[in-house]
């Protein structure tokens, strides 16, 4: 586009008549340059300010159309620019290698110069349309990035490095669907939140904010978790959109973690290791979080003892249902196996994602993967090998 506003089209023909022909006809509404050789065609697509379309002939001593279009659709500073072949060929064999070679249309000889004029202004608004989606896709692109930012932002708290838990988030996009919370109450108790959201991205990240500020402020305050699960649950349901909601594993550790109460809403059990054995599974028996209004404050499962040593794992539906190449889920037996010989060899979280993708094979993971571990004593002050 040249600084008046009209569209800039390069003519390339290497017969006068064919050029006089051409720029007549498009002289009154366009800005119009010409070259009659292939290489001065390349050096004027290249100049600044470029052509919004190129009209190229295609049999030219030296190098001919098709070798100009393939030459400019190579080099990155012009292979937006659309070419328009007009040519005396007729044959259908060279109408396909035109388009093969990036042109986006042909006519044929001798030039009438409506058809002309009629080609050149519906490819003149198809380079407007595209440069317009591209101007507003990266708008969206800044703009999806910036609220990205918030969001992480905003789902950031004071994650206490409490010494008995550990936690593996791997997020399928940056703003992960999976959320993982710990407070601590006035009291001593602990609180923990594992959540796994709906869909992924921006609208499944919009929910973690919703409900960190809930559990952080009530838990501070020194709430009950069954007083913080229903204020959660309302602000989803009548907040969220409907297809929006958050499926939940809430947990109360004792301050001397010899004890666990648990609330499963949509999630896979919690799991109970205890010395090579699975004792305990919390599997879900209440609805996710903001599916129906209300949710009752007393239906809680009672307190579990904690053994020294013991080990809880909370886990995302992304861990359990990965699949193989030939469809089959990885599934709880084989998460208990893993977890088993990945605490009898001391190794870190971070190894359940290598097994995981030695499962899938080649097959990429369509949902976040989260893995918290909570142990009933501290983690000792030096690592155990490979720990975390």
């Amino acid at each position: 586009m040249t600084p008046s506003g009209q569209s800039k089209i390069l003519l390339v023909d290497d017969t006068v008549e064919n050029l006089l022909i051409l720029f007549e006809g498009l002289r009154h509404d366009h800005s119009l340059i010409t070259a009659r050789s292939g290489e001065k065609a390349l050096t004027l697509a290249a100049a600044h300010p470029q052509p919004d379309l190129i009209l190229l002939d295609v049999m030219m001593p030296g190098l001919d159309g098709f070798e100009v279009c393939r030459r400019l659709k190579e080099n990155p500073a012009t292979s937006e620019i659309p070419v328009v072949f007009i040519t005396a060929l007729h044959d259908e064999e060279s109408e396909v290698r035109a388009l093969s070679v990036g042109g986006v249309d042909f006519i044929t000889k001798p030039i009438q110069p409506m058809v002309v004029k009629a080609r050149v202004k519906t490819h003149l608004a198809l380079r407007q349309a595209y440069r317009d989606l591209a101007t507003s896709l990266d708008q969206l692109r800044w703009e999806r990035e910036l609220i990205e930012d918030i969001l992480l932002t905003m789902r950031e708290h004071p994650l206490q490095q409490e010494p008995f838990v550990r936690a593996l988030l791997t997020p399928v996009e940056r703003t992960a669907g999976d959320i993982f919370l710990l407070g601590r109450r006035p009291d001593g108790f602990y609180h923990a939140l594992v959540g796994d959201c709906t869909g992924h991205g921006l609208p499944a990240a919009i929910v973690g904010p919703m409900v960190m500020d809930i559990f952080l402020a009530m838990t501070r305050k020194g709430f009950l978790p069954e007083e913080i699960l229903p204020e959660m649950n309302a602000k989803l349901h009548h907040r969220a959109p409907a297809n929006i909601f958050m499926a939940g594993v809430f947990l109360e550790l004792t301050p001397g973690l010899d004890a666990v109460r648990l609330w499963n809403g949509g999630m896979p059990e919690p799991l109970l290791w205890r010395n090579g054995t699975w004792p305990m599974a919390w599997p879900s028996s209440h609805p996710p979080l903001g599916v129906i209004s209300a949710i009752l404050r007393d239906d809680w499962s009672p307190a579990v003892p904690l053994r020294p040593g013991d080990r809880l794992f909370l886990y995302s539906d992304g861990v359990v249902e990965s699949r193989s190449p030939e469809s089959e889920m990885f599934g709880v037996a084989r998460l208990k196996h893993a977890l088993d010989d990945m605490t009898r060899k001391g190794e870190p979280l971070e190894t359940l994602v290598t097994r995981l993708n030695a499962f899938r094979g080649d097959d990429l993971s369509e949902d976040d993967i989260t893995l918290i571990e909570f142990r009933s004593t501290p983690l000792p002050t030096t690592p155990e090998r490979g720990s975390a």
